[in-house]
């Protein structure tokens, strides 16, 4: 009898153990599934903004109307910084900063990265020539218009700005 009631005990623990065990397994895949959500709605909302940006600078036609769409409320209360990189080397960034002695944005991962895909990107992490610190790039290409040279658009996001 005392061999009935241990076996029976332990055949309880154990249906107690997997059962236990499914709902943390459960528990975890909607917090993943969630976390994945999130993750994709706000980088859908930053890829939106950029996209507009890029097709505003491609119709302003010149660099003084690329400059004031880089200082515009609704991107410098999402992106900051933000930048465009011009096919001859040129570069704007708001807000401004000093870059490196030598700085040619048509060398970075990002410009070359969105050129050659010709389409918007999200670059694979790298260290940031002006911060110093691991980034990922959301960027897109730009066609020139009227006397403004063509580039790329481009918005920086430190990975800690990824985390949750």
């Amino acid at each position: 009898m005392i061999v009935g009631i241990g076996a029976l005990a332990a055949f309880s623990a154990s249906i107690a153990q997997r059962t236990l065990l499914q709902g943390v397994e459960s528990q975890v895949r909607l917090v993943g599934q969630s976390a994945a959500i999130s993750i994709a709605t706000w980088l859908d909302g930053r890829q939106r903004l950029l996209d507009g940006l890029a097709d505003a600078i491609q119709s302003t036609g010149a660099d003084a109307g690329v400059e004031r769409l880089l200082r515009s409320k609704a991107l410098t209360d999402s992106f900051s910084p933000v930048y465009f990189g011009r096919q001859d080397g040129a570069f704007i960034r708001e807000p401004s900063a000093r870059m490196p002695e030598g700085y040619d944005p048509r060398k970075r991962g990002w410009y070359e990265s969105a050129v050659a895909e010709k389409r918007l990107v999200l670059t694979k992490p790298y260290i940031s020539a002006s911060s110093g610190k691991l980034t990922l790039t959301i960027a897109r290409p730009v066609a020139g218009a009227g006397d403004m040279a063509g580039g790329v658009a481009g918005w920086p996001a430190p990975t800690s700005t990824c985390r949750g």
